[in-house]
């Protein structure tokens, strides 16, 4: 299985109407999030469940081989990218 670097994505979330803006483009309606990394380009992640959990403080997103850590703070959402364990 290929290895992923660790890999941090910091997303600003507008405090006036909750949605999340990326550092250079928009996320409308937190509905997908596109994560490009050195070994190319991963899948495209399901961000409604954060629309629907206003007060979610952690949210796992795991596809094969990796998994996506998201820790919710009051301005900001940290997005973590790291090898998921080997079973």
């Amino acid at each position: 299985m290929k290895s992923h670097r660790v890999t941090t994505l910091v997303l600003n979330r507008l405090s006036s109407d909750g949605h999340i803006r990326n550092l250079s483009a928009v996320l409308p309606g937190l509905q997908r999030l596109y994560l490009n990394a050195a070994s190319g380009a991963f899948p495209t992640i399901d961000l409604a469940p954060l629309a629907a959990l206003p007060d979610l403080q952690t949210l796992t997103v795991s596809y094969p081989g990796t998994v996506l850590n998201a820790h919710l703070l009051p301005s900001t959402v940290k997005l973590t990218l790291r090898p998921r364990p080997r079973q």
